[in-house]
C-alpha cells in the first residue's frame, strides 16, 4: 500500500501540471479543479510537494523491511522539474513538463520495483 502511494504521488503530479497548464481556460468555463481553487502560487507549491514526498517516505519503506534506496536515482530529475514549474510561465512549454512528470513517474517505479527484485 505504501510502495503504491508512493508512486501514485507521482501520478497526482501529472494531474496538477494539466490543471495547472489549463486554469485560465477551466476558470473561465467555470470549472472547479484543484488548481482553480487553488491558484497558481499554491498549485506550484502542491506540485513541490507532490513530487517530493516519495523520497521523503522512502525510509518508512525501508523501516518495514523493503531495500529502497534506487528510487533516489531519480530525485535530481525531481528537482529539475520542480525549478522548471516554478520558472515557466503558463502555455505549450507545460506540455514537455506534463511528459517529464510522467516520465519521473515511470523511472521512479521502475526503480522501486528493481529495489524489490534485488
Amino acid at each position: 500500500m505504501l510502495a503504491a502511494t508512493l508512486v501514485g504521488l507521482h501520478a497526482a503530479a501529472v494531474i496538477t501540471v494539466n490543471n495547472y497548464r489549463d486554469l485560465d481556460g477551466d476558470a473561465q468555463s467555470g470549472k472547479h479543479t484543484l488548481a482553480v481553487r487553488l491558484g497558481r502560487p499554491l498549485t506550484r507549491r502542491l506540485y513541490a510537494a507532490e513530487m517530493l514526498a516519495p523520497y521523503a517516505l522512502l525510509p518508512l519503506l525501508a523501516s518495514l523491511g523493503w531495500p529502497a534506496a534506487l528510487p533516489l536515482l531519480s530525485l535530481p530529475l525531481a528537482g529539475q522539474l520542480i525549478r522548471r514549474f516554478h520558472r515557466e510561465a503558463p502555455g505549450p512549454v507545460f506540455n514537455n513538463i506534463l511528459a517529464a512528470t510522467a516520465g519521473l513517474q515511470l523511472a521512479f517505479a521502475l526503480l522501486l520495483t528493481l529495489s524489490f527484485t534485488i
